[in-house]
């Protein structure tokens, strides 16, 4: 048990307990917001000139009704805590 709560949460079991938000980390969500930021900056300095910047692509949100789930089933099975 140990070892499995220390996983990291980017292995199989941290992406099925915390979805396509355990690939990325706080520096993940820092830089791809930096991104957007200066697209949209150098794009207004451009006089707003061609198609407006797209947003970075974050997880999906679909994929946490199905983490959601499949922790429940973990929960159920006595796999892991209730709070956890």
């Amino acid at each position: 048990m140990a070892l499995i709560r220390h996983l990291p949460p980017d292995s199989p079991l941290g992406l099925a307990l915390h979805g396509e938000a355990g690939r990325w980390a706080a520096a993940d969500h820092l830089l791809a917001s930096v991104v957007e930021l200066l697209a949209g900056a150098n794009w207004q300095r451009g006089g707003g000139k061609g198609p407006k910047p797209k947003p970075v692509p974050r997880p999906d949100a679909r994929a946490e009704k199905r983490r959601r789930e499949y922790v429940g089933r973990l929960q159920r099975l006595g796999l892991i805590n209730a709070g956890g």
